[in-house]
């Protein structure tokens, strides 16, 4: 067996193994949905109230000059 479908097998069987847990917690998946759009949502009000200031949250990071573009 090569690599390659060695990774498509495995690639695969978590897909499988994930599908298999939704269904089973239908609970956990139904709060970390309303989680993650309750903080996409903050998110987007802290970018919203921030928008005229100069900094971002990303420009302490080294090699980031600011503007979204990788160097």
């Amino acid at each position: 067996m090569n690599d390659k479908s060695l990774e498509e097998l495995a690639k695969e069987e978590r897909l499988r193994y994930f599908r298999e847990w939704r269904r089973n917690n239908p609970d956990k998946v139904k709060k970390h949905n309303e989680n993650y759009w309750l903080n996409r949502a903050q998110k987007r009000l802290r970018e919203e109230e921030n928008c005229g200031s100069e900094t971002t949250e990303n420009d302490d990071h080294p090699g980031n000059s600011g503007n979204g573009h990788s160097s």
